[in-house]
């Protein structure tokens, strides 16, 4: 698939808003690999889609507290970029498929310095 990470920095936007609509794709590696062993994935797909509800609700948080600000210039559907929006996706899956449970059961850390340096601390 040719340039299927071309716009992976790009906001979302709604069909209805686009001048000239294109279907986007991505593509990432697993967070970390994947976790060593996999014994359920009840709950991965679930979170993936909770991190990407998160972050529609986070840009409609921040557009009502700051409606001002150059991020709500255009009409965007998230507040992240597609390819943060599937890193973060990707990460809560990873958590809940490392816990062998459908929920998570604690939170992610607020900020990681490196995804890098933490998988060879591993």
């Amino acid at each position: 698939m040719p340039d299927f990470n071309r716009f992976e920095f790009s906001r979302p936007l709604s069909k209805g808003a686009c001048k000239k609509p294109i279907k986007v794709f991505s593509h990432i590696n697993p967070y970390m690999g994947g976790p060593e062993k996999i014994k359920n994935t009840n709950g991965a797909g679930d979170g993936a889609l909770s991190a990407l509800l998160h972050d529609i609700a986070a840009n409609n948080f921040h557009k009502d507290l700051v409606p001002q600000s150059s991020k709500h210039k255009t009409d965007y559907l998230a507040y992240s970029s597609f390819a943060q929006i599937c890193k973060y996706s990707n990460r809560v899956s990873y958590e809940i498929l490392a816990q062998n449970a459908p929920r998570l059961s604690k939170g992610l850390p607020e900020k990681e310095d490196s995804l890098e340096e933490s998988y060879w601390d591993r």
